[in-house]
């Protein structure tokens, strides 16, 4: 137990650190769906189009709209309203798919040493690190995708499985295929 609590506070230290925020258009278009949520009370982004840098949204009539999937923008919303950055939303899915990577390494191989190697690996040596430091998707989405592979392990109810892949969905449209794997 204590390599994991090592491992998430290394992690969470060196991904706060490297947190870089809103950088491109993908981003930008989920922080400008972010921006109006909590200062307009609305999903249409018109006020803040210059956040998509004219690329990712949609238009419908005289609307703009986020191009992305809005469930991270979603989990960024109270982020905002407290005036903290969104891209916390990623850094701290990050770190917890790491704590999580390890969870399942020792449901599989039962050695903390291979479980902390793992997690390290996973948090530093793949691209987790950088989507981790950005606004972006890739981050929660992985963080509910291991949720629900570290809840087959520890015998989650197929309904909170269920639940946390339907989440999954709202944040990156393709973890929809997941969901099969418990049909």
């Amino acid at each position: 137990m204590m390599l994991l609590i090592i491992l998430v506070v290394a992690v969470a230290f060196i991904y706060g650190m490297s947190m870089q925020g809103v950088t491109c258009c993908n981003s930008g278009s989920m922080f400008a769906l972010v921006k109006a949520i909590v200062e307009k009370g609305k999903v249409s982004i018109n006020e803040f189009m210059k956040y998509t840098k004219g690329i990712d949204y949609a238009k419908r009539g005289d609307k703009y709209y986020s191009d992305r999937a809005p469930g991270s923008s979603f989990a960024a919303v109270p982020f905002y309203y407290l005036g903290l950055n969104v891209t916390l939303v990623s850094v701290i899915s990050g770190v917890l798919s790491s704590g999580l990577v390890y969870l399942i390494a020792m449901k599989l191989v039962n050695n903390e040493i291979i479980a902390f190697s793992t997690g390290l690996i996973f948090a530093f040596c793949t691209i987790n690190w950088r989507y981790s430091t950005l606004f972006l998707i890739h981050s929660l989405s992985t963080f509910l995708v291991l949720l629900a592979v570290y809840g087959l392990f520890v015998n989650f109810p197929a309904i909170v499985i269920g639940l946390i892949l339907g989440i999954a969905t709202m944040v990156e449209y393709t973890d929809a295929v997941y969901l099969f794997g418990i049909v």
